[in-house]
């Protein structure tokens, strides 16, 4: 005669209790002490939005970042943050200088004033300056710093590190193009640029042509429309024809940049490429 089974019934569970001293990555340990600030917030919310920036919404998108600058501080923190996604995606150069363009146009109110930035008369700056002002100081000090030309081995760390300073100043040089196009940087900051890359012989190399090559490219069908800048043009231009021609030092790789740079002008700056 078989005995009737029992099914054995589970034992209850608790949920464990946390310590007060458990271990956790100090990165959620420090946001569990405090809150986000304001500057936080804000960055966090630009970066989202700037991330789906697209030119399919950038009306929608675009006027939703410009409503994180409330004052001059949030204004400087909207600008650098535009200005780093621009240098570290110069594919998308015009869609970050349209960008500033819109902001620019926009930011027309008193409400936007830095009393640390003044003009001759010691007057602090506002608006449409005050913009204008915190991009330039950006891109001079991102420019003026440069990138170190040396070669690491393939691979390293040095090399990784080398490998995002030229793209960042590739896309940096490609921004200030863009800017120049939209009419917020003068033709003379431009020729300043060109000047301080063709400057020094002695400090003429691949990087530096490129460079050169990137930034004629994308203000040359600007610069070739007026007298005064297309003569400026027409001696950059010989000027990298002369490097190509004299610097032993450069790859072919870059010598080719400089004849492709030739045969974009002669087609009126209409590249052969799908987009």
């Amino acid at each position: 005669m078989h005995e009737k089974s029992t099914e054995e019934q589970p034992a209850q569970s608790h949920p464990l209790k946390r310590s007060e001293n458990c271990w956790m990555p100090s990165k959620y340990r420090e946001s569990s002490k405090r809150l986000p600030s304001n500057d936080e917030q804000v960055q966090q919310k630009v970066k989202a939005l700037l991330n789906k920036l697209s030119p399919t919404n950038f009306d929608s998108i675009s006027a939703q970042i410009f409503e994180y600058a409330k004052d001059a501080h949030t204004l400087k923190t909207v600008v650098n943050m535009t200005f780093e996604k621009a240098c570290d995606e110069p594919c998308f150069a015009t869609l970050w200088a349209k960008l500033c363009r819109k902001m620019y146009d926009e930011v027309n109110s008193n409400k936007f004033v830095d009393p640390a930035i003044l003009d001759r008369g010691g007057h602090p700056i506002n608006g449409v300056l005050l913009f204008r002002q915190y991009l330039v100081k950006r891109c001079q000090e991102t420019y003026e710093r440069g990138w170190s030309s040396a070669t690491y081995e393939m691979l390293s760390d040095e090399y990784y590190q080398a490998t995002k300073a030229k793209r960042r100043a590739l896309g940096l040089i490609t921004f200030i193009g863009e800017l120049f196009k939209q009419e917020i940087l003068s033709l003379k900051i431009v020729q300043t640029c060109l000047q301080g890359l063709a400057s020094a012989p002695e400090s003429i190399n691949d990087d530096v042509v490129e460079t050169i090559c990137k930034l004629l490219e994308t203000v040359g069908m600007v610069m070739d429309v007026q007298p005064h800048s297309k003569a400026w043009l027409d001696a950059y231009m010989q000027r990298v024809q002369g490097l190509m021609n004299t610097c032993q030092e450069l790859s072919t790789r870059v010598k080719f940049k400089v004849m492709d740079l030739n045969d974009l002008r002669k087609r009126r700056w209409v590249t052969n490429r799908k987009m």
